[in-house]
């Protein structure tokens, strides 16, 4: 017993050290460094890098200017972005993260803005790079951080990068825009009207399709957890037979001494009859 305990305790264990391995794999997935707090060697934030075309392409006007500020000013945290746009541009910070394929998801960044023109093209955005679709931008002047949002289906791809900036593709623009607190999450529904991307195309997807399995197999985690359950009920059955068939032993060993002692009788009394034959003989020889 002490043997099959041992070994569907080894079990249990290992399947719960690989729990703790799923949970931390997934982890990884998140967006890193997303209020911007830690900073990297070039003093801007790590994990992130930037997106200049006039830097790019100096004839069409000044680079953009991006600063890791620590003031007060932040909307979570200490530490913000600020992307400083003196001539039209489409300038960005970039943040590359892992996802699953074929499933839903919402990116939401805070952001304000100072002195982006009312008729630029695209004031401060969410976007992933690569794509032509940003989601509702934020013009003019605003001394309070407003939420933007942009929903995406991550299609066949297993990675993608978040783009924060100001204008886009085709649609460069002038301007300070400042960015903090962002997240990345799934979900199963996307509201109607919402901007709604599918990775790998150029168009905006409909937001009447708000349902997804979200993904194409079941959650890892969701795996492990059913493994470990169906571990505990093997190793309940296995210990079960096990204490079974240890009793039916235990059960036959009684009657194993019966049976024996009962062979054994009848040996003992003839060989009593035996010496008594031959003490006959031995009488009727000594009486001739």
């Amino acid at each position: 017993m002490k043997k099959v305990f041992a070994f569907t305790l080894t079990l249990l264990l290992a399947f719960t050290f690989a729990l703790g391995f799923g949970s931390a794999a997934l982890a990884q997935g998140e967006l890193q460094n997303a209020s911007f707090e830690e900073a990297g060697d070039n003093g801007l934030p790590a994990n992130w890098d930037t997106y200049d075309w006039n830097q790019r392409t100096p004839a069409d006007g000044k680079a953009a200017t991006f600063t890791l500020l620590t003031d007060s000013g932040a909307k979570d945290g200490k530490s913000y972005m600020k992307i400083t746009a003196p001539d039209p541009n489409d300038a960005r910070l970039r943040g590359q993260m892992k996802v699953e394929s074929k499933t839903k998801y919402k990116i939401s960044a805070w952001a304000k803005t100072e002195g982006v023109p009312e008729d630029a093209k695209c004031g401060a955005n969410i976007s992933l790079d690569g794509s032509t679709v940003t989601s509702l931008d934020i013009k003019g002047t605003s001394t309070e951080w407003k939420e933007l949002v942009y929903y995406f289906d991550s299609a066949t791809f297993d990675k993608i990068t978040v783009t924060l900036g100001i204008g886009g593709y085709f649609k460069s623009s002038k301007g300070t825009v400042y960015f903090d607190d962002v997240k990345v999450e799934k979900v199963t529904e996307v509201p109607a009207g919402a901007v709604f991307f599918v990775a790998g195309s150029n168009n905006p997807a409909p937001a009447a399709s708000t349902t997804s399995t979200n993904g194409s197999g079941m959650n890892p985690v969701v795996i492990i957890v059913i493994a470990i359950v169906a571990l505990i009920i093997i190793g309940g059955i296995v210990y079960f037979f096990y204490m079974k068939s240890k009793a039916a032993i235990l059960n036959e060993e009684p009657k194993n001494e019966l049976n024996e002692e009962a062979d054994e009788e009848p040996r003992e009394d003839l060989d009593d009859k035996v010496e008594e034959a031959k003490d006959d003989e031995d009488d009727e020889d000594s009486m001739l």
